[in-house]
């Protein structure tokens, strides 16, 4: 093979620029939702390979990531205390084009809503 540079410097539409926080993939703020306390609902917008930050990520000013297993990462957007608000959210990104649906959390879990609403009475 034959290098052709060694000075390559990302142009301004890079979403990613090599040594850049993996916490922030272009205006997409990623955290930890296994650091959100509480019991709470949450908008799944896909579950995909541990090593692949999907495209999708970019629609959402701030997403969250979970681990599944060893090898895909759960993205979720939105922390909500009521179900149905959660609903109507989910129910605009499906509008989107982007296939989501509420899933519930109690401290970094994914639980049943059944348990869910016991834990909120």
């Amino acid at each position: 093979f034959k290098v052709l540079s060694t000075d390559y410097k990302p142009g301004p539409n890079s979403k990613v620029k090599p040594g850049s926080n993996s916490n922030q993939i272009g205006n997409t703020l990623i955290k930890d939702l296994n650091k959100v306390k509480g019991v709470f609902y949450t908008i799944q917008v896909g579950a995909f390979e541990k090593n692949t930050i999907p495209t999708v990520v970019q629609n959402f000013k701030v997403v969250f990531r979970a681990k599944v297993d060893e090898t895909t990462n759960r993205y979720t957007t939105g922390i909500y205390d009521d179900i149905e608000e959660a609903k109507i959210e989910a129910q605009n990104i499906n509008k989107k084009g982007i296939k989501a649906f509420v899933i519930a959390y109690n401290n970094g879990k994914k639980i049943t809503f059944a348990e869910a609403k016991k834990l909120k009475e």
